[in-house]
């Protein structure tokens, strides 16, 4: 977890050496290198996506889900609608996000 508060979210951020040295990640190029800092390769690093991360298991019930499951959107979620995070156990996830604000 050295990276909470240290990754900021960067769209195609993860991808190149120079942004994984810079901590720069979207979802998941994080989940990829969270894995790969963990020995476990998911996918290749330079090409992660949420929809290569959702290839790499089996769909479980959401109520069968366990600590390092990986929580993907639905597959017929638009490109800006995905998502990826890593189940911790206990209601938390870990992942990386884009704050969007709606001016008003």
């Amino acid at each position: 977890m050295k990276l909470v508060g240290k990754s900021p979210y960067v769209y195609g951020g993860g991808r190149t050496d120079d942004s994984v040295a810079a901590n720069e990640f979207d979802c998941s190029s994080f989940i990829a290198q969270m894995f790969r800092l963990g020995g476990q390769s998911l996918v290749y690093q330079f090409a992660a996506s949420t929809s290569l991360l959702a290839q790499t298991g089996e769909a479980e019930d959401w109520s069968d889900k366990a600590r390092g499951d990986l929580l993907i959107t639905a597959d017929d979620a638009s490109e800006d609608e995905q998502h990826a995070a890593i189940y911790l156990g206990g209601g938390f996830i870990y992942m990386t996000q884009q704050v969007l604000m709606d001016e008003h």
